[in-house]
Order: C-alpha cells, then sequence, then structure tokens
C-alpha cells in the first residue's frame, strides 16, 4: 500500500488478496492520513470472521473455503 501511495498516480480503490492484507492496507493508509473509504475504497478477499469488528467496517469477497476443499479432495480421490 505504501508503494501504492508513492505512485504519482495514487490509486482511488485497492483489492487486497486476503483480509490480512486488507488490514494492512487500512493501517497505512490511516498512517498516511488518508480516509476511508471516501479517499480510498477497500475490499479484502476471503471474509475472515472477525473482518465485520474492523472501522471502518470492510468489504469482503466471501469464499466457501470447506466446500472448496471437499471438492478438490474429491477430486484427488
Amino acid at each position: 500500500m505504501a508503494a501504492l501511495l508513492d505512485e504519482d498516480v495514487r490509486p482511488d480503490a485497492v483489492f487486497a488478496a486476503n483480509n490480512l492484507m486488507t488490514v494492512g492496507a487500512l493501517e497505512c493508509l490511516v498512517d498516511r492520513g488518508r480516509s476511508v473509504p471516501d479517499e480510498v475504497g477497500v475490499v479484502g478477499f476471503d471474509d475472515i470472521p472477525w473482518a465485520r469488528l474492523a472501522r471502518p467496517s470492510l468489504t469482503t469477497v466471501g469464499q466457501p473455503t470447506y466446500e472448496m476443499g471437499k471438492s478438490a479432495a474429491q477430486l484427488l480421490a
């Protein structure tokens, strides 16, 4: 996130690969004085249970991880 903010053209939104990275992005944005979501939109990917506790609340993309793992195991069998 810091590298993106140091670019000449700064992002107006970021999509993080998982919510741990999302929290890191939020921390960096707060440290740099950027307002979320007013200045920079933030979206996470994996919808971990504690994501709803973050403020501002996180926009997340949920994945049916149990079902995906079960399907993968069935394909290996």
